[in-house]
Parts: structure tokens; C-alpha cells; sequence
């Protein structure tokens, strides 16, 4: 054992005879291919079976012992640097200032590369863990971090790639999205593997039972799916919801014509579905039941304030909420049912005013019933670091004064089901969805089905919003509940508990959508344990093995 630890760290060490940039060279061609097959796995290419081997060329920089001799780190972050700002170059469309938070954007995400690349290689040469288990372990490790930390950022997981591998996807139900990242990036080791016997046989003897263990893996998972998706609890109610799909591109330079057609264009659409059948909710986007010519939206204030305070034109705020709602009355009461409104909500105090991105929920006679507060806001989207304590940093952005989280989710009644809703990009973080649903079950509110509004317009069509939609499913099957999406410009869609999109709208492009959503008695272990039973399980594996490999090796 002693002489095996003494050859490892042997082979880790270069010999003096060695080029540095001669594995410099290698790590950036293996690490760029990898970046260039990962980007054509997902949207807009959508290759998605590229992904089972799209990771190779990162997993033979990591086996190789001597590859980028001496920088490695600084090549590592190259190379991470890259594959982010290939993956999020939406990110620059919705203003040109956002092209400076793309870099930054990139520049934070790269870290999580080399985290992957200098763990795996940790265990593979420091703790010799074989490759097909110290992979995916370091993969896992990586995203759950990633999704957890500052925020978390939960786009464009590896996992999000096999949407359409179904009887695959549904071990999310028990792992999250984790555990299809972990079983893909296991078999493209094996796959790893194979290349190098049949491109070097003499150096690289050929192995079963890595091949054997990530088949074994493989056909549980997609066993375990396919029993998943072939159950069919009873139905315990049905509600019918129209899901109204508008075409407005978003800027941050309002244009307030622009912004009136669009209104006019829901207004519309929402009444010839609502005049030809019965519809138990109508469901408008973010931001999108907003009008300054028809004043909609939510007025609260002080009520010691209602009277004193006036806005330029001498309405006091008493009047001016008064007139916001009798607007938001009239048009609703010609729907004739209930409506879950994307809006905001100015909560107007004697120094300070606390805006809200809203889901407003009104009965059919256009009464507001109860409202849910967006809690996890986007930073640098709708809020800055820093802002509440340096306010001035506002003036330099064009997102306005920032946005102030909500504390509590929110489940409404729908016929005979409950919806509970979410915010825009809320719907990319698995564990706060997780607890919205975990919340409202210890509140006695368990809700049957869970709904997204957003505004995608400020994307202009791009993949974000086909990689938007994949949370959506991811949602639906880590927690057994269909997901009802209603995204202005797209997509909109009916996701089923198991992740099926039974109606899809097209991007960029006025469309309403009628749901017959059936609500069932589904429970699942990620709603129940969350990243507890499997994704901080790889994490806490990996700090074992990053303090064996210092302490013990």
C-alpha cells in the first residue's frame, strides 16, 4: 500500500524533463472541446445525447497526473471562464449595461469549474478513488454549491440537458436534479474509459466492472422511471386554467405604447376564452397586469398617511388606491371567474416605500383575495448589494430602486385544487420551490399544483427560454405536482407531474393555453428531505475525502 501512495504521488510530480506548456497546450484543447460539446448538448442546439460525452474531454484532464504542469489553476479557470460565458450569453440581452454583469457573471461561475477539475483530480491521484466514482461525486458536488451559494445560481445544471430522457429524469423525485447530473457524467467516465483502451490498449488495460457498476446505475434509474411514470394515482380534483401567453420584448427604456398594446393584447385574449368556455383561473405573466394609461396594480400605504400624503397632481394616496382597484375590479368582473395577476405592489410608508413583484389573486367579482410576494428577488435584475445601505448605487442602474422580498409562501384555491404560486426565476432554485411546497403542507395548505409567472420577454427569444422551461420540469417531478408556466413571449406551458409538457406555446408569439390540471395525492422524498438525502451527501463525501487525502494519504 505504502509503495502504491509513493508511485501515485510519483506519477503527480512532473519530471524535470517535462514542457509545461506541452500539457498546458493539451489541458486547454481537452478542456475547450469539452466546452464546445457541452454548449451544442443544450438549447439552442439541443444535441442533448452529446452530454454523455460531452464531459470526456474534462475527465482526461483529470486523469492524466501531469496535464498543465505548473498553472494549472489559472488553466482551469480559462477554461471555466469560457464554458460560462458560452452558456449565458443571454444574459447581455436585456440591456448594455448587462454585458458587465455577464463577465462578472462568468468570472464567479468559472470558480465552480476548477472547484470540479482540482476536486476530481484530488481523489482520483491524492485519495485513489476510481475515476468512475470520484467523477461525478466532485460533478455533484459542484452544482449543489453552485446552487446554494449567494443565492444560488440554478441554470444550466448538466442534468437539465435530459428533459427529454423522461424515464431517466424522474430520480429527481428522489435525488433533485443532482442525480441525473451524477448518473450522466458517470457513464461518460466509463465512456472515458473505452476511448483511452482503444486509443492506447498497452497503457490503458481494459476494465469491467466500471462498465458493469454504471450500467447496473443507469437501468435502475431508468426502471425506477419507468415504474414512476406509469403510475397513476387517483384524481382528487380538476380545475381548468387559461394560461395567457403575450409577445411584448422587454427593455428597460419603457415604451409606454408598446407596453399599452401588450395590455390590450391580454385584455383581449383573456376575454374571448373566458366568453367561449368555462375557466376556473385565468393566468397573466409577471409584470404583465400593468398599466399606467389604466392604473392596474396594488396600492397599500399607512392609513394614517391615505389622506396627508398627495401625489403631483393632488390625488392623496387614499384615492389613488381606491382607483387602482375599482380599474382592476371592472376589467376582471368581465371575465366572470378567478384571476392569478403578475403585478406589483407599492406599500407606501411615511419615509420609505416596499415594492413587490407580485402574483395577485382575485375572485370573480375582481375582489383581490390574498397576494403573493416574490421571496428570492434577482440580484443585479431587481435588486443590488448593497442598495438598502447605499440607496445612491440605484441611480447608476437601470433596474429602478430594487425590489423588497416577500416572507411567506402562498397556496389559493381553484375549484377543487390548489395552486400555489411562484416569481420569474424563483422556479431555477430546486430547494426553495422545495420548501414553498414543505411550508405549506406543515401549514395544512398542501397545494396540488404549483404555477410560474414570469417575464421572459427581456430575453428576446434566445435559449434562456428553453433552459427556463427545463427548471420548470425539473420542478414538477422533484415534486410531484404539475407546473403551470405563463411566461410572456414564451414558453408557456402545462408540465404533469412527471415532468410530460402536455401544451406548449410558441416563443415569441400571443397564444392561451387551456389546462385541464388534475390534482392527485403525490408526496416525494426530495419534497420531504431535499438536498439532505442526496445532494449535501456529496458534498460531505467530498470534504472527507479532500481531509483523508491531506491528512491520511
Amino acid at each position: 500500500m505504502g509503495e502504491k501512495k509513493k508511485k501515485s504521488r510519483a506519477e503527480s510530480t512532473p519530471s524535470p524533463t517535462t514542457n509545461p506548456s506541452v500539457f498546458l497546450n493539451e489541458t486547454l484543447r481537452w478542456g475547450l472541446l469539452s466546452v464546445g460539446l457541452l454548449w451544442l448538448s443544450f438549447p439552442p442546439v439541443n444535441l442533448w445525447l452529446l452530454a454523455w460525452i460531452a464531459p470526456i474531454g474534462w475527465i482526461r484532464i483529470i486523469r492524466n497526473p501531469e496535464i498543465a504542469s505548473g498553472r494549472p489553476l489559472r488553466c482551469f479557470y480559462l477554461i471555466g471562464f469560457v464554458h460560462w460565458l458560452a452558456m449565458t450569453y443571454w444574459v447581455t440581452l436585456p440591456h448594455w449595461l448587462a454585458a458587465v454583469g455577464w463577465l462578472f457573471l462568468a468570472g464567479y461561475l468559472a470558480i465552480f469549474v476548477v472547484g470540479f477539475l482540482w476536486l476530481a483530480r484530488w481523489l482520483v491521484h491524492r485519495n485513489q478513488i476510481a475515476a468512475i466514482f470520484a467523477v461525478p461525486l466532485a460533478w455533484t458536488t459542484m452544482e449543489v454549491l453552485r446552487t446554494h451559494l449567494f443565492t444560488g445560481f440554478g441554470l444550466v445544471p448538466l442534468s437539465h440537458s435530459q428533459v427529454d430522457f423522461l424515464s431517466l429524469i424522474q430520480i429527481a423525485s428522489v435525488t433533485g436534479a443532482y442525480g441525473v447530473s451524477f448518473v450522466v457524467i458517470m457513464c461518460a467516465t466509463v465512456i472515458d474509459e473505452w476511448i483511452a483502451h482503444f486509443r492506447s490498449p498497452e497503457n490503458s488495460p481494459r476494465k469491467y466492472w466500471p462498465t458493469v457498476v454504471a450500467t447496473l446505475v443507469l437501468l435502475a434509474c431508468v426502471t425506477f422511471g419507468y415504474f414512476q411514470l406509469h403510475n397513476e394515482p387517483e384524481t382528487t380534483g380538476t380545475a381548468t386554467v387559461a394560461i395567457v401567453q403575450g409577445s411584448l420584448d422587454t427593455v428597460f427604456d419603457d415604451n409606454s405604447q408598446q407596453r399599452e398594446q401588450a395590455f390590450a393584447d391580454y385584455e383581449r385574449m383573456s376575454g374571448d376564452v373566458t366568453s367561449k368556455r368555462k375557466i376556473d383561473l385565468v393566468i397573466w405573466p409577471e409584470s404583465m397586469f400593468a398599466d399606467s394609461k389604466r392604473i392596474i396594480g396594488i396600492t397599500k400605504y399607512d392609513p394614517e398617511l391615505g389622506k396627508e400624503k398627495m401625489f403631483a397632481d393632488g390625488t392623496t394616496i387614499e384615492e389613488w388606491a381606491s382607483l387602482r382597484d375599482i380599474t382592476a375590479m371592472r376589467l376582471i368582473r368581465a371575465y366572470g371567474t378567478k384571476c392569478l395577476m403578475g403585478t406589483g405592489t407599492e406599500y407606501i410608508h411615511a419615509t420609505s416605500v416596499d415594492s413587490y413583484n407580485t402574483a395577485a389573486f382575485y375572485d370573480g367579482n375582481g375582489v383581490l383575495l390574498d397576494s403573493y410576494y416574490k421571496m428570492h428577488p434577482v440580484m443585479f435584475g431587481e435588486y443590488l448589494p448593497l442598495g438598502s445601505w447605499m440607496p445612491w448605487l440605484y441611480r447608476l442602474a437601470p433596474i429602478g430602486s430594487g425590489l423588497t422580498p416577500g416572507t411567506e409562501p402562498k397556496s389559493f384555491p381553484v375549484r377543487d385544487i390548489e395552486i400555489s404560486p411562484c416569481i420569474c426565476f424563483e422556479n431555477t432554485v430546486p430547494h426553495l420551490i422545495r420548501k414553498q411546497i414543505s411550508d405549506l403542507q406543515r401549514q395544512g395548505a398542501s397545494p396540488q399544483a404549483m404555477a410560474t409567472l414570469t417575464n421572459d420577454g427581456w430575453f428576446w427569444g434566445s435559449a434562456l427560454l428553453d433552459l427556463h422551461l427545463a427548471c420548470g420540469i425539473y420542478r414538477a417531478v422533484e415534486n410531484r405536482r404539475p407546473m403551470l408556466i405563463a411566461a410572456n413571449t414564451g414558453i408557456s406551458a402545462h408540465i404533469d407531474e412527471c415532468g410530460r409538457v402536455l401544451e406548449q406555446a410558441p416563443k415569441r408569439k400571443s397564444r392561451v393555453l387551456v389546462a385541464n390540471v388534475e390534482g392527485r395525492e403525490l408526496s416525494s422524498l426530495y419534497t420531504q428531505f431535499g438536498d439532505w438525502l442526496f445532494g449535501f451527501g456529496c458534498v460531505l463525501l467530498s470534504a472527507i475525502g479532500i481531509v483523508v487525502g491531506k491528512w491520511f494519504s
